[in-house]
């Protein structure tokens, strides 16, 4: 069993919840006691759907000096990115980035030579044109495959390696790991 102290910033009433622990002091609590693979996703979603900004966690967080853990705050925050939308992504990013990867830009916006939009690809690393991509079960439907070929195909057109990691290979994050090092190893072919 846990206990906190609270103040008063930290909890809010919610109609039909009774009171709950501010966004900021809900991942405030996640960093500092929770481990990173279970922080991080859960941190990216708050601060995508707080709108509160990871430097107004860690400014919130210097009230609570001594508390355990609080020290861990501007490390897992540091992984923390309000662009991934959805936990699995911030699972692969954060392994990646574990694994000494380079931090991808996430939600990244390719566009052809004319300044047309292509596509939004959950991970990239743009200066190399490599893209990650997570494709969760919603992403077996014939229709989708369909859809997603021709987003892939479009994507090569512009220049771009794109890899896919879905479920189960997530599962053999090594693999995963060794994959995206390979490819951000290069050789690239010049742009079109």
């Amino acid at each position: 069993m846990r206990s906190a102290t609270f103040g008063p910033d930290d909890v809010w009433r919610r109609n039909g919840f009774g009171r709950v622990t501010s966004p900021v002091r809900t991942m405030i609590d996640l960093a500092r006691l929770e481990p990173l693979d279970v922080a991080v996703p859960l941190i990216d979603a708050l601060l995508r759907l707080s709108r509160v900004s990871a430097e107004e966690v860690r400014t919130a967080a210097v009230e609570h000096r001594g508390a355990r853990g609080v020290r861990r705050v501007p490390h897992v925050l540091a992984l923390c990115d309000a662009g991934a939308e959805s936990p699995r992504e911030s699972t692969l990013r954060l392994t990646l980035v574990l694994a000494g990867l380079p931090r991808p830009v996430t939600q990244y916006v390719v566009r052809d030579a004319t300044g047309r939009f292509v596509a939004r690809v959950d991970l990239a690393w743009p200066h190399l044109r490599v893209a990650l991509e997570y494709d969760g079960a919603h992403h077996d439907s014939p229709d989708r495959i369909r859809r997603d070929r021709a987003r892939l195909n479009a994507l090569r057109r512009c220049g771009w390696t794109v890899l896919v990691v879905d479920r189960a290979q997530l599962r053999r994050p090594a693999e995963v790991v060794a994959l995206v090092r390979d490819v951000l190893a290069g050789p690239f072919p010049s742009a079109l």
